[in-house]
């Protein structure tokens, strides 16, 4: 590893440890005080730490190879170590932090569901990355990572506020029922034809209509099928397999 990309990879961890740490600090103040559920400031941190690396690697002139991107996802991973419990019971601002993502029915599990839903979303986007970028095609990849971002995002923040017709789910290492809405998932279903549009650019007439038909339903049914928690892998997988085999294979 050269100067340059040392340099590089400390001012991108140095970006997102200013961007996630002042995001749920300012987010555990209002959840702490019990003026905004955790399940909408919890959303925030989401839209956070999928947006802002992606912003990161625009902004600062960092290696993208698949090795990079290796050592970018550890570095995201290790953050979680604050927020173990002698640490935060210690300090105040890593116990104000991880209140913005401290869902009362996921207790005592939350750092547990939290870490290992991280490494098995960056385990995910390492493979996809290299698939794609086998073929030259990570802009692909967008399609799922705009789902991920923004369909399960939005998801229970709507369902919370509008759901009405829920159905029941698991959650790993726990046989407690959590319940999720057919409201959230339309999210995820419109999310999905969004991301197809959006991207509509980059493909061809015959992938854009076979992704539309059958994208949004696929990723749907795998957000509504994943554990508790677990939403960002399953539908990583998920959609990112699909747009692989459609476009790519």
């Amino acid at each position: 590893m050269n100067e340059e990309f040392l340099i590089s990879l400390a001012s991108l961890q140095a970006y997102k440890l200013a961007v996630f740490g002042i995001i749920m600090f300012l987010t555990g103040i209002p959840a702490i005080q019990g003026k905004i559920k955790v399940n909408y400031t919890r959303k925030i941190n989401h839209f956070v730490l999928i947006l802002a690396p992606s912003l990161g690697h625009y902004l600062f002139d960092y290696d993208r190879s698949p090795f990079a991107y290796a050592i970018d996802s550890a570095f995201t991973i290790a953050f979680l170590f604050f927020f173990i419990k002698p640490i935060r019971e210690r300090f105040y601002i890593p116990r104000v932090m991880f209140a913005s993502m401290d869902r009362p029915e996921d207790r005592p599990r939350t750092l547990l569901w939290l870490s290992t839903q991280l490494i098995a979303s960056y385990t995910v986007l390492y493979f996809l990355y290299i698939l794609f970028d086998a073929h030259d095609a990570r802009h692909l990849l967008r399609i799922p990572l705009i789902v991920a971002a923004f369909g399960d995002g939005l998801a229970e923040p709507v369902g919370v506020r509008f759901g009405r017709f829920s159905y029941a789910t698991r959650a790993l290492f726990s046989s407690k029922q959590y319940r999720r809405t057919l409201e959230g998932s339309a999210v995820v279903f419109l999310s999905g034809v969004a991301a197809v549009i959006l991207e509509a650019g980059k493909l061809t007439e015959t992938q854009f209509w076979i992704l539309l038909l059958s994208l949004p339903a696929f990723m749907t049914l795998a957000e509504a099928k994943s554990p508790h928690t677990w939403d960002t892998p399953f539908l990583m997988i998920s959609g990112g397999l699909l747009v692989y085999f459609v476009c790519l294979y």
